[in-house]
């Protein structure tokens, strides 16, 4: 029993930890694009792709998560993420952000 509340408690802090990375993301994001240069209304469109992007994916990845495992898809998506972060590390032009959230 004791081994089930545990694994419970790693998925909480993981997530927890997962969600406020995602919104750290938000709070730090408008300074550093405006610190690259991008104007106010490609920061705009820079949302409005995410949330497009994130938006047309969810249902593709969701049936194939339910046809081929979750594992492979939660794998893929850390992956994605990953490369997303690198992207936004080296970011030195607006082009790397587009990329960046595209893939996030």
């Amino acid at each position: 029993m004791l081994g089930k509340k545990n694994g419970k408690s790693i998925i909480v802090l993981i997530s927890t930890l997962k969600g406020l990375s995602e919104h750290m993301r938000s709070i730090i994001w408008q300074p550093f694009a405006l610190s690259l240069g991008i104007s106010m209304s490609s920061l705009g469109g820079l949302e409005s792709t995410y949330d497009l992007v994130k938006n047309l994916t969810q249902p593709f990845f969701g049936s194939g998560s339910d046809s081929l495992g979750r594992k492979r898809f939660l794998i893929l998506r850390e992956i994605l993420f990953i490369v997303s972060m690198l992207l936004f590390i080296f970011a030195h032009t607006p082009v790397f952000l587009f990329l960046g959230i595209g893939l996030l």
